[in-house]
């Protein structure tokens, strides 16, 4: 089961042209891996429950129902393959409708977020 992991070393984002996103610094570990010990986020139980895990960062939006995770949304300025599948240990299912978000949505450089 691929799970959604959190990296020490993130990426600094910085501001991107026409308000897009833009990283300064990419960072050395991989976003997304396919196998860890403990999974902290497990869509299989989510989807016993009904429910679908969202895993919102500066670079994309992924959704996690049951074993399946699939990218629906990737932020303005940033490279589907360079910044966000070439991050990856794996490839995710990407959505037919995969859209750009929000600028609005995004957190502002320097705000303390995570990548």
């Amino acid at each position: 089961m691929s799970a959604v992991v959190f990296a020490e070393e993130a990426a600094q984002p910085a501001s991107g042209a026409a308000g897009g996103a833009a990283l300064a610094n990419e960072g050395k570990a991989k976003k997304f891996v396919k196998d860890v010990e403990r999974a902290g986020l497990s869509g299989r139980t989510a989807s016993k429950f009904g429910r679908r895990a969202l895993c919102a960062a500066e670079r994309a939006v992924f959704t996690l129902d049951g074993e399946r995770l699939t990218l629906r949304e990737v932020a303005p300025g940033i490279g589907l393959q360079r910044d966000v599948l070439d991050q990856m240990e794996f490839t995710p299912e990407i959505d037919d409708d995969l859209k750009e978000t929000d600028p609005g949505a995004l957190p502002k450089p320097g705000a303390g977020s995570r990548a």
